[in-house]
């Protein structure tokens, strides 16, 4: 499903539309941008997509993917062990995952901004956070909430990024990154457009419930 399109040509796809494809893609998107050590395997990406098939926002220049992210809904013990600091997303195995419920308040990793090379002085970084907020919102009008949300930010525009978003620093990790964590009941994240405005009251009205 495109979500909708940008620049007339640029599309954000549902990951629910996401082909094989199109993850080989995503692979090959992280080699180029953050080398070997950040790659996981085909096998691994299908293995967490049967226990929640919604966790990647891709940005298509036609066929091509240029971009895309992950939000992954983990175990507590998953969260946890990647908020000490010394836990990388290639050793997140399918168990550590979780489907969304409604009723439930999830904790969410946000492991993954990446950006093909030759889109990057653009405005894709941008498109991406609308992205981010729009899954949020549809996935609250939808009844499913998140509680807290981690991310790893292995650069500085990745940094920027979680800044943007209204994300707190936390510390370093083991592996030459910096983690950061936004709550988001009670909402405490940046409200900083209409978009993220409607988000926070739909927050907001779930909290007074």
């Amino acid at each position: 499903m495109v979500l909708y399109s940008i620049l007339n040509y640029m599309k954000i796809i549902s990951d629910t539309e996401m082909t094989e494809q199109d993850i080989l893609q995503c692979l090959e998107l992280d080699k180029v941008v953050y080398g070997d050590q950040y790659v996981v395997t085909l096998q691994q990406v299908l293995e967490w997509k049967t226990v929640n098939p919604d966790i990647h926002v891709k940005v298509k220049d036609g066929d091509k993917v240029v971009a895309y992210t992950n939000i992954s809904p983990v175990t507590e013990q998953c969260y946890e062990k990647i908020k000490g600091g010394d836990f990388i997303d290639t050793a997140i195995t399918a168990d550590m995952l979780v489907p969304y419920e409604r009723g439930k308040l999830h904790s969410v990793y946000f492991s993954s901004v990446v950006v093909h090379p030759d889109y990057q002085s653009g405005d894709v970084f941008f498109v991406i956070y609308n992205a981010v907020f729009n899954k949020l919102l549809s996935l609250a009008e939808d009844g499913i909430f998140i509680r807290r949300i981690i991310a790893d930010a292995v650069s500085e525009k990745g940094s920027r990024l979680c800044r943007l978003f209204g994300m707190q620093k936390l510390k370093s990790s083991d592996h030459n990154s910096m983690l950061y964590e936004v709550q988001m009941l009670p909402p405490k994240f940046r409200v900083a457009s209409a978009l993220t405005k409607r988000l926070f009251d739909i927050y907001q009205a779930h909290l007074a419930k």
